[in-house]
């Protein structure tokens, strides 16, 4: 008879009770999310663009740990984006071309261009994906012609996705999200809204729900985020330029996270 003298260990009590398929009870979570409210600045004499990308950039934003999003309760990971808005006017008679470059730390990230009729404003909507406190933003901006000037700009730090819990499966999810207005300095509107959260896992994605608060139960397998639409999903995300005879901003608004419910 062989006698074993190191028999195989008898799984532990949390390994037990953690797996999805012996709980007794589901654990419920409530995360609430604050954003600070978009940073707006209008200059009292627009400034005229120059007719060929700057060396420098006309504006740098750095992040520091006082733009981030706050959080009230314990997450696996959280990673941030910004949003940028650029806008100014084309003053002359015929139309103009302006164009955007956003750099971080010193590396392209987005461009944009857009062809800006005589007299019209125009408004860069942008997301810079996976911020994080010490990186550089820099906005590089010129135009055609020096009749077209640079008249506003503004910018917010946002939650661009979460992970709850790694590693465990979520029966049901429950979310509530919320826009932040640009009002300064012109009359300003929206050209587009984005409410919808994206559950996001090894590149593939499923949409939950176009509105401002719901529930999505049994769509969430081991690992999967929750991201927002511009700037998460599709990393980095710069949206053509806009054009208005009336607004600027004439902006994109993305829905930001405020309350996730999760269920595990």
């Amino acid at each position: 008879m062989t006698i074993i003298k190191d028999p195989p260990l008898a799984p532990s009590t949390k390994e037990i009770w953690s797996h999805v398929e012996r709980k007794l009870t589901y654990e419920r979570k409530l995360i609430t999310f604050t954003h600070q409210v978009p940073t707006e600045t209008k200059q009292s004499t627009p400034t005229p663009l120059p007719t060929a990308k700057p060396s420098t950039p006309q504006k740098t934003i750095t992040i520091t740990s006082g733009m981030l999003p706050t959080f009230d309760a314990p997450l696996d990971d959280i990673k941030y984006q910004i949003a940028i808005w650029v806008g100014g006017r084309n003053t002359d008679t015929v139309s103009r071309y302006v164009y955007v470059d956003i750099a971080l730390n010193g590396v392209t990230v987005i461009s944009s261009s857009k062809d800006v009729g005589a007299g019209y404003y125009w408004t860069f909507s942008g997301f810079v994906s996976g911020v994080k406190v010490g990186d550089v933003i820099g906005i590089y901006l010129w135009a055609s012609a020096t009749t077209v000037n640079w008249a506003y700009d503004a910018y917010q730090v946002q939650v661009m996705s979460v992970l709850v819990c790694q590693n465990e499966l979520l029966f049901d999810v429950s979310f509530e999200s919320e826009f932040f207005n640009l009002v300064n300095p012109y009359a300003y509107s929206v050209v587009c809204e984005s409410r919808g959260l994206v559950c996001s896992s090894q590149g593939f994605g499923i949409a939950i729900v176009d509105s401002t608060r719901g529930r999505a139960p049994n769509i969430f397998p081991i690992d999967k985020v929750i991201e927002t639409y511009y700037g998460g999903y599709h990393r980095n995300w710069s949206i053509i330029l806009a054009t208005s005879n009336a607004y600027c901003p004439w902006y994109i608004k993305q829905a930001c996270i405020r309350r996730l419910g999760v269920v595990k």
